[in-house]
């Protein structure tokens, strides 16, 4: 009897893989925006998934062509699924092919079916990223996972992620080589780690895999917190901290805590990359020089790091201030984001 129960679940894991890999392989015949030289099952005790040989996906400026990638899911956990891609790769753009290397990347989606299939987490982590032989990041991962509103959550948000990220020695400037524009001052490493709090109008993915995604509307960001996020950007450091949420009109409302020891080149760094207007940087002038005597946490604030200067962003009506003093006009909040999945 064992042995017969036996043959009829490695029937069952040799016909699913099987199901599975036509499956995909027709979804990848269907979509002319990606493309497969070949989909094979893995046939893994330990690993039930598949094996897409030359995935193609076509963008707006280029494709990408990874050598394979593997998709699977522990038999013990089929809601976490796992792809792992070659460790070579190659974007293709109009004028050029570039070459990608990859090693060690990896990543998951973890989804929730009592809270109908929503992504419960998410996770990507790679140990460097290089194009053309050139190092285009380092060490990076970063991390998503549903969490409570909370009592304080802004309105429109139905769901909430603590995002986690290890970003180092990212280079701006290797992104020439995909043809995108960078500003001279972007030359040096950049890297960021932290912690912040994402509010969404929805959970990602939630009714996809029970057939009614097409009723839903689009996920889109509502809010972000951080209560630490750490940015490098060469020798400069600072440390952001913040209440950002999309207005009435779209625009940023909020609060945003910058601390740092060089108020002033980060100021004209980010105006240098294009991040906010040069002229900010001579309006605040004068008020940096009161900032640096007076470098004191506001009632209810985290307090300021020894040796930092704060540097307090507000976002209302329109504006951008920074410490009351008009600076520009206030960005447009981060649109609408993909469904997943997709």
């Amino acid at each position: 009897m064992l042995i017969i129960l036996a043959i009829l679940v490695v029937a069952a894991w040799l016909g699913g893989e099987t199901w599975l890999a036509r499956q995909i392989a027709r979804g990848v015949e269907d979509d002319p925006s990606v493309a497969a030289a070949e989909v094979t099952p893995l046939r893994e005790p330990s690993r039930f998934g598949v094996r897409v040989e030359k995935p193609l996906i076509e963008g707006q400026g280029g494709e990408l062509t990874l050598g394979s990638i593997d998709l699977w899911a522990a038999p013990w956990r089929p809601q976490k699924i796992w792809a792992r891609p070659s460790t070579e790769a190659e974007i293709t753009l109009p004028e050029r092919v570039v070459e990608v290397e990859l090693p060690d990347a990896k990543g998951y989606v973890h989804y929730a079916p009592l809270s109908g299939f929503a992504l419960h987490d998410a996770s990507i982590s790679l140990t460097s990223l290089s194009l053309d032989g050139q190092p285009a990041l380092g060490p990076a991962s970063i991390r998503a996972e549903l969490s409570s509103r909370g009592a304080g959550a802004p309105r429109g948000a139905m769901a909430a992620y603590d995002i986690t990220m290890e970003i180092a020695n990212a280079q701006p400037a290797a992104l020439t080589m995909l043809g995108l524009a960078v500003p001279p001052i972007l030359t040096q490493a950049v890297s960021a780690e932290g912690k912040a709090r994402l509010y969404l109008t929805d959970a990602p993915a939630r009714g996809f895999w029970l057939g009614d995604e097409a009723t839903r509307q689009p996920v889109a960001p509502v809010a972000v917190q951080s209560q630490g996020l750490t940015l490098r950007f060469g020798e400069l450091q600072a440390i952001l901290r913040g209440d950002l949420r999309s207005g009435p009109t779209g625009l940023t409302d909020g609060t945003l805590l910058i601390d740092t020891s060089d108020a002033e080149g980060f100021l004209g760094t980010a105006a240098d990359a294009g991040l906010i207007p040069p002229m900010a940087v001579g309006l605040a002038g004068g008020v940096l020089n009161g900032l640096a005597s007076a470098a004191e946490a506001d009632e209810g604030d985290p307090p300021v790091p020894d040796g930092a200067i704060r540097l307090r962003i507000d976002f209302a009506d329109g504006e951008t201030r920074l410490a009351g003093q008009v600076l520009g006009p206030a960005p447009a909040f981060p649109g609408a984001v993909a469904v997943l999945p997709r």
